[in-house]
């Protein structure tokens, strides 16, 4: 199925609520920048966008893009310091501490499931004996 563009989207949707198409595009601007904060901010492992889907940080990903960005940073540490190459080193060195911090909430919240999974064999299996 091919995806709708926004702006049959947007004008579609006015016509259905008899808005203008400008309303309808400032709220779905504002709804997009709130998403796109969410993920940025790498605080939630998942992101749940109503009727559209769930954006989940995957450990695998994560993981990858911190060894990247360390790679990246010890080169970067090699060359002469400018103002823009030390924010870039900031901003990159944020961004991996956050990640870190999402795995390590990603593993809990698996070791969390897997008690669950565990107790809920052992229930089934004592109700069948």
């Amino acid at each position: 199925m091919a995806a709708t563009k926004r702006k049959y989207l947007v004008e579609k949707t006015a016509k259905e609520l008899n808005m203008s198409a400008d309303d309808i595009d400032d709220i779905v601007y504002s709804y997009y920048n709130h998403v796109l904060k969410l993920i940025n901010s790498l605080e939630h492992t998942r992101i749940y966008v109503n009727n559209v889907c769930t954006f989940k940080f995957r450990v695998a990903k994560s993981a990858a893009y911190i060894q990247h960005a360390e790679k990246l940073l010890e080169r970067w540490r090699l060359r002469k310091p400018t103002k823009y190459l030390l924010e870039s080193i900031s901003e990159v060195e944020n961004r991996v501490i956050k990640l870190k911090k999402l795995i390590e909430i990603m593993y809990q919240q698996y070791e969390v499931k897997k008690i669950k999974r565990k107790e809920r064999y052992e229930f089934i299996k004592s109700m069948a004996s």
